[in-house]
């Protein structure tokens, strides 16, 4: 029996959201509100083209919904997807996760944020 990712994903999702069914339709474009009940229950396929619009509606980051979708629907085209698409190295990683430590939310004035952020930059290529 196939787990159906996509409808357990978008139940989580919507329940998060706190919207109703029938709102969520709504913005997402859809006349009926069932269309969600089925995209849920996996009778109706989830359109790739309403990826943007569910991102919106459900407030969720459009690339996890873009993996969730595309894995799910089309593993086989994500797979060649995933070995051909630019992919940070672990040090590539790692800097652009102290970038945005640096650059990020503990520091209430953005300008003073980003200076420090440049300096974390500087600091490392002077190093390297």
């Amino acid at each position: 029996m196939s787990k159906n990712v996509i409808g357990d994903f978008l139940t989580a999702a919507i329940i998060a959201s706190g919207k109703s069914q029938a709102q969520i339709a709504e913005e997402v474009g859809y006349s009926a509100h069932n269309n969600i009940s089925m995209l849920k229950s996996g009778k109706m396929l989830f359109p790739p083209e309403k990826i943007p619009a569910f991102a919106k509606a459900l407030n969720l980051d459009e690339g996890i919904l873009f993996r969730v979708v595309m894995q799910a629907r089309y593993p086989d085209i994500f797979g060649i997807y995933t070995r051909n698409s630019d992919v940070l190295s672990a040090d590539e990683a790692q800097v652009l996760n102290a970038y945005r430590q640096f650059r990020g939310g503990e520091i209430a004035d953005s300008t003073v944020a980003i200076m420090k952020a440049d300096e974390f930059i500087k600091s490392g290529i002077s190093q390297g």
